[in-house]
């Protein structure tokens, strides 16, 4: 049976066992399938409400959008697993002659780099999904404001988490050459925190946060730190007001539910 097609109840425990999988890249891609569940339940409850009429084209669109980027994300959670099988049973392959040792270890090579690949996949797109999400929140029923919020950290989770497994797949690697193009994709996926400098600019103008961040850099301070720019701007808003609507705006999209003080890069 698919992970997938098991309840809730039977999946929990079946992650709780002391089998493998599901594993951190399989539920990396569940929290990427409930962030877009719950950001097209907030389009849901927009969509023909007369107060949003003039939002019902864009719900639509983004709720086509993220409906379509959930089933891939339920296909990717008993991928991982079958991934990770994979990787597992090359390593059982019988290595006694110089033959077998050479077949066994390209079989592992290539059953790493499948490993690699589905994650690098949650983690795209599930970036892809927060800018959609980020505009539901914005722009959705207010009353479903912490769910567009939830969703948002289920997401931004997803890309952390999934990342963390292309990591630890590319560490087992021979393959040089595969290594250092799996790091340059690697490194075209951005901080999910970018998002957060992306909105604070959209709000009061980007000179005003580099500005912000150049103060920092001249403090010894990570400038490319969120929480780093949320501090400053809290602990300097009576001298700018400025600080205090970009605080409020970000806030209230990024979450009603974490101390953006207390986040890390």
């Amino acid at each position: 049976m698919k992970l997938v097609d098991l309840n809730v109840t039977a999946f929990l425990e079946k992650t709780a066992s002391n089998e493998p999988v599901p594993g951190g890249g399989s539920i990396s891609a569940l929290n990427a399938a409930i962030a877009t569940a719950l950001g097209t339940m907030v389009t849901n409850l927009t969509i023909g409400r007369k107060k949003y009429a003039d939002k019902d084209a864009e719900m639509t669109a983004a709720a086509e959008k993220l409906n379509g980027m959930r089933a891939r994300f339920v296909e990717l959670i008993d991928l991982d697993s079958e991934a990770y099988d994979q990787v597992f049973a090359a390593f059982k392959l019988p290595k006694e002659t110089d033959e077998e040792k050479a077949h066994r270890a390209a079989v592992i090579e290539e059953a790493t780099k499948h490993a690699a690949e589905i994650p690098m996949e949650v983690a795209r797109t599930a970036l892809e999904a927060m800018p959609t999400i980020i505009y539901i929140g914005q722009n959705g029923n207010t009353n479903a404001i912490t769910d567009s919020c939830v969703a948002i950290m289920c997401c931004r989770a997803a890309v952390r988490g999934a990342i963390l497994n292309v990591r630890i797949n590319l560490g087992g690697l021979k393959d040089e050459a595969y290594v250092e193009q799996m790091k340059a994709a690697f490194s075209d996926v951005p901080n999910p925190d970018r998002l957060w400098f992306a909105l604070a600019s959209y709000n009061m103008g980007p000179n005003a946060v580099k500005s912000i961040q150049k103060k920092l850099e001249n403090n010894g301070q990570n400038p490319n730190s969120w929480s780093n720019v949320y501090t400053y701007m809290s602990d300097h808003a009576s001298q700018n007001s400025r600080y205090i609507q970009c605080m409020d705006y970000v806030t209230n999209i990024r979450s009603y539910l974490e101390s953006l003080k207390m986040q890390t890069v």
